[in-house]
């Protein structure tokens, strides 16, 4: 209870504190199981399915591999390196926006998220951010951070948006830049990620409203002592002071937040389709 109390009065930390700090693995293969090491970690595929609807989702880990350049002909006698990686894991499935016919309190569909629970809260003291390794279909996805809080049903969203499919990104996402929700609504009071926090558990959720199969793959996820700048800075486009990247967010945040509130409710309906090892 003190502890909870103390959150209330908690004095956020400086910038830059954790520069020096080493990279957190939060999913990387040794938390993840990849390769037959053993895993702690249990995961949740949550859909619109419990109301209805007909999306579905997987998550999969997969054996590690590292990464590796091939040669490829470009036509010419040119040739080129191609990055070949295999991911960790796979966040995949298939968005439907279908909505019961019979039971019309029902208004939107098109959801899939995973949530993966640390086997106890993983302390993240003084770092700024997420780094990201991952490779879409193109899509946009959502970043869940479920900390330990005074307060029931909140979850911290940072986002994935605009990466070209098909292509390996390392992104950051900082942790003062991530939006507020509490069950599944943009809190009227934004309370700020600061840099220690305990992890309860990461996730990702897709519901952009677009029907069709997804794909996201993931290479690994650790927390950073310094992010370099806004989400996307150093990847995407590069130049433009992250305004691209606050103009997705801002379209990203009024697709999501709909769809992550049916996601609480489903979650209070079923215990999920898929859970990790036992």
């Amino acid at each position: 209870m003190w502890g909870r109390v103390k959150e209330l009065f908690r004095i956020p930390k400086l910038a830059g504190i954790g520069a020096e700090k080493a990279p957190l693995p939060i999913l990387a293969a040794n938390t993840l199981g990849a390769g037959g090491t053993p895993t702690k970690l249990k995961w949740t595929v949550l859909t619109d399915c419990s109301i209805g609807g007909k999306s579905k989702g997987s998550f999969e880990v997969l054996p590690a591999g590292d990464a590796a350049e091939e040669e490829e002909d470009v036509g010419g006698g040119a040739m080129t390196k191609t990055e070949r990686r295999i991911p960790l894991a796979v966040f995949s499935g298939q968005l439907s926006t279908l909505r019961p016919s019979m039971d019309p309190k029902v208004k939107r569909t098109g959801y899939s998220a995973v949530k993966i629970i640390m086997p106890r809260a993983l302390k993240i003291e003084n770092y700024e951010g997420l780094e990201l390794s991952v490779r879409t279909d193109g899509r946009n996805y959502v970043t869940n951070l479920e900390v330990d809080s005074f307060f029931p049903d909140e979850l911290y969203q940072g986002y994935i948006t605009g990466l070209p499919a098909g292509q390996w990104w390392t992104i950051q996402l900082p942790f003062r830049d991530m939006t507020l929700t509490r069950l599944g609504r943009l809190s009227y009071i934004q309370k700020e990620l600061d840099s220690t926090f305990a992890l309860e558990s990461i996730g990702f959720l897709v519901a952009d409203g677009k029907p069709g199969p997804f794909r996201l793959e993931i290479g690994g996820v650790n927390a950073v002592g310094k992010v370099e700048g806004r989400p996307f800075d150093a990847t995407v486009g590069g130049g433009d002071d992250g305004a691209g990247s606050s103009k997705a967010d801002e379209e990203m945040r009024e697709e999501m937040q709909v769809e992550e509130g049916v996601e609480r409710e489903a979650g209070r309906r079923s215990k999920g389709e898929n859970q990790g090892p036992d």
